[in-house]
């Protein structure tokens, strides 16, 4: 398990939390009161350009160890099944992770997304324990909730936070040092 102490950051005006490289996009319910069997997913809005790893909050009193999968979709038809996700943006698994812990998943390498446009993460379990949870009125994180996970989900949301790396160009500037460097190049030639 990575471990790594937490900064205090400011960024483009707003406050953020730095982990290493990466810095604290979203953060879900930050207290557990009980958890949801697998599979769950949580809906959350990013404010960020990419996603290089996920925290997840592991709880439950069966096994010691499970492996955590957490998978990042762009659309969900509401039909409350899983199969009802499309449009993969990143997956990754841990193994072996114990209980009562938040692991750290990191992407092998972060993708891009739009900020402020909802996305969908589905955390799978390979043993008997439970995504921690908690269910609030209002719901604890509210740009988004759990829509998958058992049970009456009103007012829950999983106990996570998300992360972007500060070293990814912003997708708009990209395109404008590429352009740049299409022009420079373009320039010598004539």
């Amino acid at each position: 398990m990575q471990k790594t102490s937490l900064v205090l950051a400011a960024a483009c005006g707003l406050t953020s939390v730095a982990q290493g490289q990466l810095v604290v996009d979203q953060i879900g319910a930050t207290l557990v009161a009980g958890g949801l069997g697998g599979p769950v997913v949580q809906t959350f809005t990013p404010a960020l350009d990419n996603i290089a790893a996920i925290e997840i909050g592991i709880n439950g009193t069966g096994a010691l160890t499970t492996d955590v999968t957490v998978s990042v979709f762009s659309m969900y038809d509401g039909s409350g099944s899983v199969g009802g996700l499309s449009g993969l943006l990143g997956t990754v698994t841990v193994t072996d992770v114990d209980r009562g812990t938040r692991p750290l998943l990191t992407f092998d390498s972060p993708f891009l997304v739009t900020p402020e446009v909802q996305l969908f993460m589905l955390v799978e379990l390979s043993d008997a324990l439970v995504v921690s949870a908690d269910r609030d009125s209002p719901s604890p994180y509210d740009r988004g909730s759990v829509v998958i996970g058992g049970g009456n989900l009103s007012g829950t949301d999983i106990v996570f936070r998300t992360f972007a790396d500060p070293n990814i160009p912003a997708p708009a500037a990209a395109a404008v040092f590429g352009a740049g460097g299409l022009l420079a190049a373009r320039r010598r030639r004539a």
